[in-house]
């Protein structure tokens, strides 16, 4: 009798616990927590433990793929909305009035602006596909560069291309296809200059200048001595002798020089420069590069800005100088510095050393 009962028992609580399986198997949903408040006031302990770790696995085989599939759904769902997004932009730029300009009249636009306005070429370049073609097709934009962030004094700013960056002058190498180029060299650090100074002769060693110029900052001797090509140099500024020396050799349309008497006086002048029109000399001392401006024939502007008077004994004999200029400390000296028979223009300055002009005197002549 007893035995018909035990396994009686028995067969209640397996008849229980199918129940159970079978509730789960049609309700997945349902939290754990029910399942187990239920299962442990029907059943013992180790089959509500069972039934526990069912619950568990159960939970876990339904849930998670649901999980991957809302996931997919959503990734597609997005791509979906980003490609229908793309596709309404491009239906607004289709419509868009800028299609019907001609590229002809965007390159005068952006000529404009870059040439009378002083704007960047930069901004057009990262406003659409349209304005990056006009701006890239103007070729007058990307014959001139320079590498540095201070404005130009000297010249008019909006005639060259500005890069500072890494970025920005390979670009212009990429997109300047010109044979002659003016390259100013700006106020950047001396290590910054280096990388721009070999980037752009790496990546256009045949380059010709027709102008170059280099700012007179502390550190210029560690800058590269690199090689341009010179022989169609118009416009130098620089203190580098050896820049120097190398435009007197190469170029024979060399028709603006602006340097240090130091420098002028250590020249190996070699033919002169008898194409020389415009000299300009800096310098702490007084003493003039006679063996220099004695070569120069066709010279019809000098400017001189010394810290003390010049000294030239007997003074030098220029025929076609039409303009002179000259700051010194001190005055004029005891000599005239130069003789002309066609000097027209006249302007005479003192200053102490290493200070501003204090009183100014201009002629002009008739």
């Amino acid at each position: 009798m007893n035995n018909e009962s035990q396994l009686d028992e028995g067969l209640a609580s397996l008849l229980r616990l199918l129940r159970a399986v079978e509730a789960l198997l049609h309700q997945p949903s349902l939290r754990s927590e029910i399942y187990s408040f239920k299962l442990s006031s029907e059943l013992g302990g180790n089959d509500a433990l069972r039934i526990r770790e069912l619950i568990a696995l159960q939970q876990t085989t339904v849930c998670e793929p649901l999980d991957q599939m809302k996931e997919a759904l959503t990734q597609k769902l997005e791509v979906h909305i980003q490609q229908e997004n793309a596709a309404l932009l491009y239906a607004k730029a289709l419509t868009s009035p800028l299609r019907r300009i001609p590229p002809e009249i965007l390159s005068v636009i952006v000529e404009f602006h870059v040439f009378r306005n002083q704007g960047s070429v930069w901004t057009f370049m990262h406003v659409c596909r349209a304005w990056r073609i006009a701006a890239i097709g103007t070729s007058r934009l990307w014959k001139a560069i320079y590498l540095g962030h201070p404005p130009l004094t000297d010249v008019p700013p909006y005639t060259y291309i500005r890069c500072a960056s890494e970025e920005q002058l390979q670009a212009y190498l990429k997109y300047s296809e010109s044979r002659l180029t003016d390259l100013r060299v700006g106020q950047l650090p001396v290590s910054q200059l280096k990388l721009l100074l070999d980037l752009v002769h790496r990546h256009k060693p045949t380059i010709k200048l027709r102008l170059y110029s280099e700012p007179p900052i502390p550190g210029m001797n560690q800058l590269p001595n690199i090689q341009w090509d010179f022989s169609e140099l118009q416009q130098l500024f620089t203190v580098r002798r050896q820049s120097v020396q190398q435009a007197v050799r190469q170029s024979t349309t060399l028709r603006t020089l602006a340097t240090t008497t130091e420098v002028a006086s250590k020249l190996d002048i070699g033919n002169g420069l008898p194409r020389l029109q415009r000299l300009i000399l800096a310098g702490a001392s007084g003493q003039l590069p006679r063996q220099l401006l004695v070569t120069c024939t066709s010279l019809h502007t000098l400017a001189l800005n010394l810290d003390y008077a010049p000294i030239v004994d007997p003074p030098i004999e220029l025929p076609s100088l039409v303009k002179f200029c000259l700051v010194a400390g001190g005055g004029v000296g005891a000599e005239w510095p130069v003789n002309s028979p066609k000097l027209r223009e006249l302007e005479v300055a003192t200053k102490l050393p290493n200070f501003s002009p204090t009183r100014s005197i201009t002629f002009n002549a008739a």
